[in-house]
């Protein structure tokens, strides 16, 4: 046995030669062999689309970074309704080309979700991109007039308008009034 010691990442040829002190053999060779030395893993890739993780298409189009990796084997892009990307929805393998940086998630369901990035080298080593929230809402609020009723008269001028809205999601509401003849209040 011999041992190197410190030797860079590389693609190596190996071979041996050897004699006895009889000179049986001066100069055999051995076949040829080669190795990877692969002890790094490769860059994190970052995301560049979507811009806004919030949306209404049941279809997700995303796009990444492109890693650094002389031996790069595949990116995996992954989503999960976890933060710790545990139980996937759905997990889509885009290989053999370093440069082909994106994907399209299909058939995804309403809920709130996280996408993660990873590479992949031949040596199995991985680099992973953060961890992004993804919300998919794709119903409409339903907003119900409550108070006050239509065509009702008031007596108050300062009266209370009553909604109620129904959305897993609601973000935000605005109360819209105007009088009759076009002017806003």
């Amino acid at each position: 046995n011999y041992t190197v010691t410190n030797i860079a990442d590389g693609k190596y040829v190996w071979g041996v030669t050897c004699n006895d002190t009889a000179q049986n053999g001066e100069l055999v060779f051995t076949q040829n062999r080669t190795f990877i030395l692969d002890t790094v893993s490769p860059t994190a890739p970052s995301f560049s689309i979507p811009a806004n993780l919030n949306q209404t298409n049941a279809t997700l189009y995303v796009e990444w970074s492109v890693v650094t990796e002389l031996n790069f084997d595949r990116y995996d892009a992954v989503l999960s309704p976890y933060v710790n990307m545990s139980d996937p929805t759905q997990s889509i393998s885009v290989s053999g080309n370093i440069s082909k940086n994106s994907t399209t998630f299909t058939s995804v369901v309403d809920g709130s979700y996280f996408i993660q990035i990873r590479a992949f080298d031949l040596q199995g080593h991985s680099g992973n991109s953060t961890v992004r929230n993804y919300l998919l809402d794709t119903v409409v609020p339903v907003v119900t007039l409550n108070f006050p009723s239509n065509n009702s008269f008031l007596l108050d001028n300062t009266p209370d308008f009553n909604v109620t809205v129904v959305d897993l999601n609601p973000n935000r509401c605005a109360l819209l009034l105007s009088l009759v003849s076009g002017s806003t209040l």
